[in-house]
Formats: C-alpha cells, sequence, structure tokens
C-alpha cells in the first residue's frame, strides 16, 4: 500500500512548479499606461538633477549636472564649482553645431538656453588653477524642442 505522505511530495512539487512557471510570465501581460490609469506625467524640468549621474572630478563639479530644456523651460542657470583660485572653460561646440542649445556666461555662472532643434547633448567645463587643470565636470543637455 503506497503511504499518503509519498503521494503528497509529487502532488506539491508540482503545485510549486505551477505557481513558478504562472509568475515567469507575470511581466508578458498587458500592462495600462499610466495615462489609462489616470495619472499624468509632469513634464521634464530644468530643476530635475539625478544626484546618483552628478559627479565630482577632483572637487569641480557643475550644479545641475542634467537638465532638460523646452518651450516652457527655455533657460537654465548652471554654476560650476571647484577649488579656491578655479578659472573655468567650457565647450559646447556639440550642443551649439547641432542647435540644441548654447552656454554662456563665465566665472563659475552660466545660462544654458535652448536651441532649435531636438535632440540631447553634453557640455566639458574644465577647471584650471594657475593654469594647471584642475578637473572636468559634464553638463548634460537634453531639448525637447
Amino acid at each position: 500500500m503506497i503511504s499518503t505522505q509519498s503521494l503528497l511530495r509529487p502532488l506539491t512539487a508540482l503545485a510549486v512548479a505551477g505557481l513558478l512557471a504562472g509568475c515567469s510570465g507575470a511581466g508578458s501581460h498587458y500592462a495600462p499606461s499610466s495615462a489609462a490609469l489616470g495619472f499624468s506625467r509632469k513634464p521634464p524640468t530644468a530643476d530635475r538633477v539625478d544626484p546618483m549621474a552628478c559627479k565630482k572630478d577632483h572637487g569641480v563639479s557643475v550644479t545641475p549636472c542634467s537638465l532638460s530644456l523646452s518651450l516652457s523651460v527655455p533657460r537654465a542657470t548652471v554654476k560650476a564649482t571647484g577649488p579656491k583660485g578655479s578659472v573655468f572653460t567650457f565647450n559646447d561646440k556639440t550642443c551649439s553645431m547641432k542647435h540644441i542649445a548654447t552656454v554662456t556666461g563665465s566665472g563659475g555662472k552660466y545660462i544654458a538656453t535652448w536651441g532649435t532643434k531636438s535632440g540631447a547633448c553634453s557640455v566639458l567645463f574644465t577647471d584650471k588653477v594657475k593654469g594647471k587643470t584642475i578637473g572636468t565636470a559634464t553638463l548634460s543637455i537634453h531639448n525637447t524642442a
């Protein structure tokens, strides 16, 4: 005669396997969009910064290090910081040549202005003290023209 315990083991194993198989396909079914659920997405703003993406290079940084420009947010202020005696230069050629954005300013205070084309680009800020490069910081710009 077969014991009840020996019959339950295979049935339990099949039940667990069935549950795991059902869970593995859980992500493949239709999920309604947030708009369908009544949620709305806020438009990106120039204030939105991902602190994990901002890096310091020998104390050199820009704040914010990432921004979004658009018709509703056409300009953003950017501050470059570094050690005492810092002199900043920046290279926005990629942004300006692609008409994504332009950067103007000096002395650690800059203005990023949106361009006529949508896209993303980076501006490299270089910090020098007494003519020696100390570090660099990157400003990422996204334009939704």
